[in-house]
């Protein structure tokens, strides 16, 4: 299947100066964010398995196993309900649609490549500051 190009938001801490002169051509952008056109190919959704919609419970976090036992016996209506689907609603990542535009890095060329590249590294800057300021919060900071 060919690969088609979509509207990708950028993070936040998307650093475009770093970038070259041809990569920066490729960027817009709207508000805080920027954004780039970049391949995609499409796939069942991997959220809702394809079906376009998930448990309210399982959307919201709720804990199935403790809501379908109550003091260690099965909830039978529950259980009906939750495997019935009455409690389904449409899939918050593909919005019922079934299927996601995924980032084709394969079909990138080389300038596309490089900004997908500098999106990851800033993915990866904001979680190695999380992660030292969970540190120090449990270190007492």
């Amino acid at each position: 299947m060919e690969s088609r190009k979509i509207e990708i938001k950028l993070h936040r801490w998307f650093d475009e100066e770093s970038l070259s002169k041809e990569a920066q051509n490729l960027l817009y952008r709207k508000g805080d964010y920027f954004y780039a056109k970049l391949p995609a190919k499409v796939d069942w959704c991997h959220t809702c398995n394809g079906s376009g919609k998930r448990s309210k419970y399982d959307v919201e976090g709720y804990d199935i196993n403790e809501m379908m036992y109550e003091d260690g016996v099965l909830d039978h209506e529950f259980a009906e309900d939750y495997f019935g689907g009455r409690t389904d609603v449409p899939c918050d990542k593909c919005e019922g649609t079934k299927i996601q535009n995924i980032l084709d890095y394969d079909c990138c060329n080389q300038v596309e490549q490089e900004i997908v590249k500098q999106n990851q590294k800033a993915y990866r800057e904001e979680a190695n500051d999380r992660a030292y300021s969970d540190m120090e919060r449990r270190m007492g900071a």
